[in-house]
């Protein structure tokens, strides 16, 4: 694939605080890409980076082989949609998105069919005269989209673009956002703090914390395989239990945990300098069983219902195994049609050997 935006051990500091150290990406042509990560991660800041907002201390951005540092931000071929849209109130659906062509001083017949065909693409023909503020969230930001894409930039950069809108529109929104990606064969650079939504959306994405990225790759691949407890944290739900590896027999390892039974583990594939290991395993990895092992690969230990939750066609049953250890198992409603676990209640928690990720104690995490 044809590389769209290389970002070179680029760093940033405000002050006397470092918001992105040595960050080094490289991203595809028509690629969905997001930045993922708490508050103060470094996410923001890096769009403003790509955007020419804010410029590098040091390293180098290059957008299509063209080294950007110094040019501002009219001079780069990208449009930013923030996360409130900045629409112009007193000017219409139609002028708000012609906004940017008619900067350029285009042709009334030009600016007429590329609006016109950009209201189509996303889906408000027939709004053109009317104003932000008789359209609803979502008529809002695909109001932004189409003002951003008009211009046909070379990456379109997304600040939390549906931070704005409820839970409901959101959803809906996700499917929007990547059929005009889709359609319009765009690079899309998004920063989202929601792991849903990246998960959803993102051909890749990489996650961030404290200016740093901890690892880039597919959603699929951050899930399954993350490099550290963070990632894994911040992926999706997980369960973790800290421990220590004593002995094994092959690609099968023992871990013991005081408080609770011995339990089989993966053999880690690259050697730790500690015994001591955290073992992670995802809600859904888990089942609630009778305890009777009919494979050598499983893994069963008591526990006491503490609670459960009821999530429409998913329960999460959180188990305690021990005075420290707190489980989550996700299952799908329809394993307890009739009633939920009672509280309080004796189980047996089960997984098989491979669904566990193991990650050295004083590793990077």
């Amino acid at each position: 694939m044809e590389l769209c935006v290389r970002l070179d051990r680029v760093s940033k500091r405000h002050g006397t605080t470092t918001a992105v150290n040595q960050v080094s990406l490289e991203i595809q042509r028509g690629e969905f890409f997001s930045l993922l990560g708490p508050s103060g991660s470094g996410k923001t800041t890096l769009l403003r980076l790509i955007a020419g907002l804010d410029f590098p201390d040091q390293g180098h951005i290059y957008i299509q082989n063209t080294l950007v540092n110094a040019q501002p931000p009219d001079q780069r071929p990208v449009n930013l949609v923030f996360q409130h849209y900045a629409l112009f109130p007193h000017l219409s659906v139609y002028d708000n998105v012609a906004f940017g062509l008619k900067m350029r001083r285009q042709s009334s017949k030009k600016i007429q069919s590329a609006v016109g065909k950009m209201l189509e693409l996303v889906r408000l023909q027939g709004k053109e005269r009317r104003f932000p503020n008789d359209l609803s969230g979502g008529e809002q930001q695909r109001v932004a989209l189409a003002r951003a894409l008009v211009n046909e930039p070379v990456v379109v950069l997304l600040d939390e673009p549906l931070a704005a809108l409820d839970q409901q529109l959101r959803q809906s929104m996700h499917g929007e956002l990547k059929r005009l990606q889709q359609e319009l064969h765009s690079t899309f650079i998004c920063v989202t703090h929601q792991q849903d939504e990246a998960l959803m959306l993102s051909d890749r994405l990489a996650v961030m914390s404290a200016g740093t990225v901890l690892q880039v790759g597919t959603p699929q691949e951050l899930y399954h395989t993350p490099h550290s407890t963070t990632v894994a944290d911040f992926i999706g739900l997980s369960n973790t239990v800290t421990g220590v590896i004593a002995g094994g027999e092959g690609e099968i390892c023992w871990m013991r945990k005081e408080g609770l039974p011995p339990f089989k583990v993966p053999r880690p594939v690259h050697p730790i300098s500690s015994e001591r290991v955290t073992v992670m395993i995802r809600p859904e990895q888990l089942a609630i069983g009778c305890g009777s092992s009919t494979s050598v690969s499983e893994n069963s230990i008591p526990g006491i219902v503490e609670k459960t939750v009821f999530n429409g066609n998913e329960i999460f049953c959180h188990v305690r195994l021990s005075t420290d250890v707190l489980w989550v198992v996700r299952m799908p409603s329809s394993t307890f049609r009739t009633q939920l676990l009672a509280i309080g209640q004796p189980v047996q928690v089960e997984w098989l050997i491979q669904d566990g990720i193991i990650f050295p104690v004083h590793g990077v995490s």
